[in-house]
């Protein structure tokens, strides 16, 4: 059938990177960052409000932070998706992710902060000439893609010192979501017939994201951290408009339709704990469970791991590792298109640079998996999927 390669991409271009698939994209904060994440038993900035608020109460001083992906790069490798050849995509940009301000008094903490906890931007304009190994051999293939999609939250958090050992806090986000994709494909087959297929899909989302968590210090070297999480949708709006053209057709097929379904959204729990070996010298560890509560997704547990290490009082070295696991069902004979599952592994380094009054940090965030992928919409064969993402981050805070 002709038809064959533009459905197998129509329907596999749809899905996007930032599609909820995963619970960790981006690790907001400098100092967090560098710790790969792992910062629930620590928390003690502004930042603390996106990991753990109880850990807010903490913090040293009033401060005003702010953190940004200098430069992101995004590649997924599809392993012979286009007849025998790999299908790559590619994105790259400067993301601005996080910024806040704390304000101390006495045994409470007050904070305000906004952050983009997911952005994606993909343009793409791509040829792929005589493609033979397919049931209607190819002159010409064109696809152009554009894809933006991005996740913002902004709210109050508080924080309360209970006593020596134990705290509380609470963050409230709005979250705001925006998400569109357009793509045009044509194909010029070696008979003179063609095809070609224009889609426009607009995704948009409101909800309301409390985050409880609890802070209790063991004893002078350990410290627990639990938090609990979950996104309430309250407002949703899908819509998708497609035509199409097929070579045994000289007219054109329009398709409209939209929706105002809510998607079911994963109760979070985080358990975490620090452990500060001396003054200079701080571990620490996170596991994160997602409860799935659609069922078409599932249940995710997460780990990382974060040392800190002083080299004297004005310089720090931070490592991290972590995981960062698909909640998307694995792709079998049940299952249609589009279907990918990947577990991503990063790990992460950063240097921070202390003053008497502020803190600039610097590093690097890289994250790699390989799984499998169903693009093809007629059959339950399954094609290598490679995913590699790499940030550079820059933060900078500043205590008043």
């Amino acid at each position: 059938m002709k038809n064959v390669l533009v459905s197998i991409l129509t329907l596999f271009v749809v899905k996007s990177y930032a599609d909820f698939e995963y619970h960790k994209n981006t690790i907001i904060g400098g100092r967090a960052s560098g710790l790969g994440g792992a910062y629930v038993a620590v928390s003690d900035d502004v930042s603390g409000a996106f990991y753990n608020p109880a850990g807010m109460t903490y913090a040293q001083s009033d401060s005003l932070s702010g953190s940004a992906n200098v430069f992101q790069i995004n590649k997924s490798t599809y392993s012979q998706a286009i007849g025998d050849r790999d299908w790559n995509r590619d994105s790259g940009g400067i993301t601005p992710n996080f910024f806040g301000v704390l304000k101390k008094h006495k045994k409470h903490a007050f904070a305000l902060v906004y952050g983009v906890t997911d952005y994606y931007k993909e343009d793409q304009d791509e040829s792929y000439q005589n493609i033979t190994n397919v049931s209607s051999p190819i002159t010409l293939y064109s696809l152009n893609l554009h894809t933006e999609d991005s996740v913002m939250l902004i709210g109050p958090s508080y924080s309360y010192q209970v006593n020596d050992n134990h705290s509380l806090g609470l963050s409230l986000f709005y979250q705001k979501r925006d998400y569109q994709q357009r793509q045009y494909q044509h194909i010029e087959f070696s008979d003179a017939s063609d095809e070609y297929t224009y889609k426009n899909l607009i995704k948009k989302e409101k909800a309301i994201r409390p985050k409880l968590g609890w802070q209790y210090n063991l004893n002078d070297k350990w410290v627990m951290g639990l938090t609990f999480a979950k996104s309430i949708v309250f407002t949703a709006f899908n819509d998708i408009q497609q035509g199409q053209k097929s070579a045994s057709s000289t007219g054109i097929s329009y398709v409209s339709s939209s929706n105002i379904a809510q998607r079911e959204t994963p109760y979070e729990t985080s358990l975490g704990f620090g452990y500060y070996k001396s003054a200079y010298t701080l571990f620490s560890m996170d596991l994160d469970y997602y409860y799935a509560t659609d069922n078409t997704k599932v249940d995710v547990i997460n780990l990382s791991f974060g040392l800190e290490s002083f080299v004297n009082q004005k310089r720090a070295w931070r490592f991290g590792l972590y995981s960062n696991r698909s909640n998307s069902i694995e792709p079998s004979e049940l299952t249609t298109a589009p279907i990918e599952h990947v577990d991503l592994y990063g790990l992460t380094l950063g240097h921070a640079f202390y003053t008497p009054t502020s803190t600039i940090s610097v590093g690097v965030n890289a994250n790699y998996g390989r799984g499998e992928a169903q693009i093809f919409s007629s059959s339950s064969g399954t094609t290598t999927l490679e995913k590699l993402n790499i940030a550079f981050v820059l933060s900078s805070d500043y205590g008043f």
